[in-house]
């Protein structure tokens, strides 16, 4: 590779990290609604943050399932994308001041320093995202089960059964 230079805007990603804060906290079906609504707003957002795929790294922690479409739609913008661990992020520091204008400052800072250790995200096939949840159905099926048939055997050891609850089971 060639050489690679970054600067860290904690300003500017602070804007971006408080839309990122507020946009998780909304459930998922919103996000993809404003993602799949409002894409050329938030083009136009992160242009005027001086945020182009050409030039930058975007950095987040993880949120889990509510930061999919985000992932997918700077993935799909061509943007340079890093998913870190939030704790991983945080043993970085010393600080132990906890805000938004912090936290963005922080996963700034930490692309600037680890920029040499990170990896950029990456979508998942569909094959591979169908499989997992195939298989953590499979895994929740399979607790339930358990579960019924555990409440089956203690119904049957009751001293007086209910017919009625027994066959329900």
């Amino acid at each position: 590779g060639g050489n690679f230079h970054v600067d860290y805007v904690a300003t500017s990603l602070d804007q971006l990290k408080m839309s990122f804060v507020k946009m998780t906290m909304l459930s998922e079906r919103r996000i993809n609604f404003f993602l799949n609504h409002n894409q050329n707003q938030f083009r136009l957002f992160l242009q005027q943050q001086g945020i182009h795929a050409s030039n930058s790294l975007i950095c987040m922690e993880n949120t889990g399932v509510y930061q999919q479409a985000l992932c997918y739609f700077l993935s799909h913008q061509a943007y340079s994308l890093v998913v870190e661990a939030p704790q991983k992020v945080r043993r970085a520091f010393h600080q132990l001041a906890k805000n938004d204008h912090v936290d963005a400052q922080q996963i700034a800072e930490y692309a600037h320093r680890f920029v040499d250790q990170l990896h950029l995200w990456q979508p998942e096939s569909k094959l591979l995202a169908q499989v997992k949840t195939l298989l953590s159905l499979r895994e929740q099926f399979n607790e339930q089960l358990i579960m019924n048939l555990n409440l089956l055997g203690s119904l049957e050891k009751q001293f007086i059964r209910t017919p009625t609850a027994i066959d329900m089971v």
